[in-house]
């Protein structure tokens, strides 16, 4: 179609299948290279999306710290994150908060931030 947007949407859901699918390392893979293309075009909206899926896929690794503190740094953007991806969002905090602690977690996200 010639439409890079379009492209790109289908980029970060190929990444997102493949995450969900348990190839994890190769979702992750995917991820950096979008993320690096993303960000070589200027193209700050598919980079946040792209990185908030991060956000879900590292919560569910079990990787909670840089998890965390990648969403306090999204999270000090100006874009909000909203339906089905705002609340898998909110499903990682609990999940991170449950695991690791509300202190922990808290200042992570304030790290983030930073």
């Amino acid at each position: 179609m010639g439409s890079r947007y379009v492209v790109t949407v289908s980029e970060v859901a190929g990444a997102v299948l493949k995450a969900r699918s348990g190839d994890t390392d190769r979702a992750l893979i995917t991820f950096a290279r979008m993320i690096e293309d993303y960000r070589r075009l200027h193209s700050t909206t598919h980079v946040v999306t792209a990185l908030r899926h991060i956000v879900v896929l590292l919560t569910r690794l079990q990787r909670t710290e840089p998890a965390m503190r990648i969403l306090g740094a999204l999270r000090s953007s100006d874009r909000e994150s909203y339906g089905t991806e705002s609340e898998l969002l909110d499903e990682a905090v609990a999940t991170a908060t449950a695991d690791e602690g509300l202190a922990s977690v808290t200042a992570w996200l304030e790290d983030g931030d930073g």
